[in-house]
């Protein structure tokens, strides 16, 4: 019984460090998800890449510069640019402090 509750604590500590360590990855991608809510600190009302409006309670990327974006939009575009696809505003871990390019 012993062997069994340390290992379930164990389990539940394991997963609770993957949780944490997936949110901060996805803080310094330059992004973090999050649920549509109008009240919130987000710029636009519809996806700026595929032009659909968000609906409430609707799982978003938001960009540092407060640009919500459907997670399907957001993603493969960042494969091709690290920038916001609206503003123009850097994403992504090159961006924040070594550029993917530098000039000599």
């Amino acid at each position: 019984i012993i062997t069994g509750c340390v290992i379930l604590v164990i389990a539940i500590c394991f997963y609770c460090c993957l949780r944490l360590l997936k949110r901060s990855g996805i803080r310094e991608l330059g992004y973090h998800k999050t649920k549509y809510e109008r009240s919130k600190n987000i710029l636009n009302e519809a996806c700026p890449v595929c032009l659909e409006d968000f609906m409430a309670k609707e799982s978003v990327l938001v960009s540092l510069c407060h640009h919500a974006f459907h997670d399907s939009c957001l993603l493969p575009w960042l494969r091709e640019n690290n920038k916001c696809p609206l503003c123009k505003t850097g994403i992504g871990l090159a961006t924040e402090h070594t550029p993917l390019t530098s000039t000599i």
